[in-house]
């Protein structure tokens, strides 16, 4: 009976450490099968953090590079060895991208970073063979964590835009090159263009001051042989008429030439547009035309400005004077109104009108419209200049064989 309990207990003694011995086996390909799986896994991350072709940098929570990967060596133009063990927050580039580091417990960094050598090489921050070089490089980063540890370092992503960079610099020159040329064509075009232009006002400028002159000696030869007293008058007319031709024509190129130089005075005092406009008709009704000049002051507004009174008379008068060289028949009105915080003047005339295509370039300087008109194509421009320095705007509308509408504005008090 005994024997048979012992076999029993024999048994059962051997059965327990086979289902031990087939436990631990069972434990130890597990752990063998795991240790495996971790090494291929292991294996193929070193494999791709070698190889990416990007640079990756690890570095501890103390900012010390733990590793890094050859295409970031490359980079740096240096070797691996030798940035293992460096410290980020005593890079001299990186002072912007630490400071964020150190301030921020999580980081998630996409940043520009213009990498100087010079400043590697004078710091001995690491050895390399980038002498004074820059490179654009963008730097990614993140903060790495552990659910149960907490922070554990971080992982920096490096990419060089350096030949990108230079290319589009490279670029951005030859446009500025281009540019720059095209700009230098423009100037020496107008250049030529203004030599022209001023050619053909010396030329004009001799025609409009022996025309005058020529009908002032002529008539006033004739004068003193003429009993007649009619034909007197008339002659005297055309005399006092070119005389004025004469000095407006001085008083233009001598305007035109203070307006180059920049010497052109103003005198600044508060003037009532009424009186102005007022004053410029009595003076322009003297002129003997023969078609009227109308100005109502009695339905217009009482409007103080200021501004220059001798320049805006001026501007007036030659606008006015302008009008009656290109009306023949009609009339010529003088009015102006006010606008929202300015005052509107137009002279108005029944005249020959301006074509579309001079439209734009009428006030351009020595432009004349009509060869056959007195006149030095200065008086537009130096009105243009007046009113631009007093504060306003200047404009033109016109149609043609019915009349043009010269018009400025000069702000009020």
């Amino acid at each position: 009976m005994k024997n048979n309990i012992n076999r029993k207990r024999g048994r059962t003694k051997v059965i327990n450490l086979l289902s031990k011995s087939n436990k631990q086996n069972n434990i130890e390909e597990s752990l063998e099968f795991f240790r495996h799986n971790l090494l291929r896994s292991d294996t193929r991350f070193r494999m791709i953090f070698k190889n990416l072709p990007i640079g990756v940098e690890l570095y501890d929570t103390d900012g010390i590079m733990i590793d890094t990967n050859q295409a970031d060596a490359d980079i740096f133009e240096t070797t691996i060895d030798e940035l293992i063990g460096i410290n980020i927050f005593d890079d001299p580039n990186m002072k912007e991208l630490t400071s964020q580091m150190k301030k921020e417990e999580s980081i998630t960094i996409d940043m520009p970073i213009t990498y100087s050598f010079k400043k590697v090489n004078d710091t001995s921050y690491f050895k390399t063979k980038g002498g004074n070089a820059v490179k654009y490089l963008q730097m990614k980063g993140i903060t790495l964590w552990d659910d149960e540890i907490g922070q554990i370092g971080y992982l920096l992503i490096i990419n060089d835009n350096t030949e990108s960079h230079r290319k589009a610099e490279m670029e951005d020159k030859l446009r500025k090159a281009e540019e720059e040329k095209i700009r230098t064509e423009l100037e020496m075009q107008k250049i030529m263009e203004a030599d022209k232009l001023k050619s053909a006002f010396l030329a004009n400028m001799s025609h409009e001051i022996r025309t005058p002159l020529n009908s002032i000696v002529g008539f006033s030869s004739i004068i003193t042989e003429t009993e007649s007293r009619e034909e007197r008058l008339e002659y005297l007319d055309i005399i006092l008429k070119n005389n004025e031709l004469i000095l407006q024509l001085v008083s233009d190129i001598l305007d035109f030439s203070q307006i180059e130089s920049g010497e052109l005075d103003y005198q600044w005092s508060d003037v009532k547009m009424k009186e102005i406009c007022d004053e410029v008709f009595l003076q322009c009704s003297q002129l003997h035309y023969s078609i009227p000049l109308l100005f109502t002051p009695d339905a217009l507004p009482d409007i103080t400005l200021r501004t220059d009174r001798k320049r805006v008379k001026q501007v007036l008068t030659n606008l006015i004077t302008n009008a009656f060289k290109f009306t023949e028949a009609g009339k010529i009105t003088l009015t102006y109104q006010k606008e929202d915080g300015k005052v509107c003047v137009s002279v108005i005339d029944t005249g020959i009108g301006i074509a579309p295509e001079y439209i734009d370039s009428i006030f351009e300087r020595f432009m004349k419209i009509d060869n056959f008109s007195q006149g030095t194509g200065l008086g537009l421009t130096i009105c243009k200049t007046i009113i631009k320095t007093l504060g306003g705007e200047i404009g033109v509308e016109s149609d043609l064989g019915k009349g043009s509408t010269f018009w400025f504005t000069l702000p009020t008090r």
